[in-house]
């Protein structure tokens, strides 16, 4: 059986780096992608010293050029991706809101669509291709708006709406791709201790990375579209 590849972007740390060393575990190649070759390198040589299961990518989720490069490269490479992990992204908390919305939609929603996209054909030619949009339950409207809602009290401008923005281009994107065999996906990963979620949150960033493999992982057959958590399907 010809091993699988995932690409995960924004890999070098947090849920992209734990993502990735889930990944290696379960018998995948991985491809490292993000803005800083270095950090890049840093963090594949911590899962992968001999470099046998692992490669390196070049890639800004703001840069359109960068991101029409993928495909090429990857063929040049000879490597057949079968998941794309869309889970680069940003927090904007200070400065100007406008300009930190900007740069939200830019980087977590534009940036990620058009990787998508790009991809797509290439991903096709896997037998059973997979995107998992890295969501968050901020995103939800069930979940933060309305009186009682149980994320009702956060209030992230930028972040929270480029999230909505993203769960909307999961279902549109996975109504494109209806009647193949590319099973798009939004999940949630929980609140998690990272560099953006902070010590004090519940769960590990390995727990976040499961909800991510699994729905890399869903069976043939499987609907795309969806918005999944930890604990299962969640409201939009």
């Amino acid at each position: 059986m010809q091993q699988k590849t995932a690409l995960i972007t924004g890999a070098n740390r947090g849920l992209g780096l734990e993502a990735a060393r889930l990944f290696l575990e379960n018998g995948y190649r991985v491809v490292f992608a993000g803005r800083s070759l270095g950090a890049l390198e840093e963090a594949r040589r911590q899962l992968d010293p001999e470099g046998t299961r692992t490669s390196t990518l070049e890639l800004n989720m703001t840069s359109p050029g960068l991101i029409r490069s993928v495909p090429g490269q990857l063929e040049a490479a000879g490597i057949q991706l079968d998941v794309l992990v869309n889970n680069a992204g940003v927090f904007p908390r200070d400065g100007d809101p406008v300009d930190g919305l900007r740069h939200a939609l830019e980087t977590n929603v534009t940036g990620a669509v058009a990787l998508t996209l790009a991809l797509s054909s290439h991903l096709l030619n896997a037998p059973e291709p997979r995107v998992v949009m890295v969501s968050s339950g901020l995103g939800s409207f069930g979940l933060c708006a309305g009186e009682g809602a149980p994320l009702s009290e956060s209030n992230y401008l930028a972040y929270q709406t480029s999230k909505a923005a993203l769960n909307m281009a999961t279902v549109c994107l996975a109504k494109q791709f209806a009647g193949t065999r590319l099973v798009i996906t939004a999940i949630s990963p929980g609140w998690c201790r990272t560099e953006m979620g902070g010590a004090e949150a519940p769960r590990s960033a390995r727990e976040g990375a499961e909800v991510i493999y699994d729905a890399a992982t869903l069976p043939a057959g499987s609907p795309g579209g969806t918005f999944i958590g930890e604990d299962g399907p969640l409201p939009w």
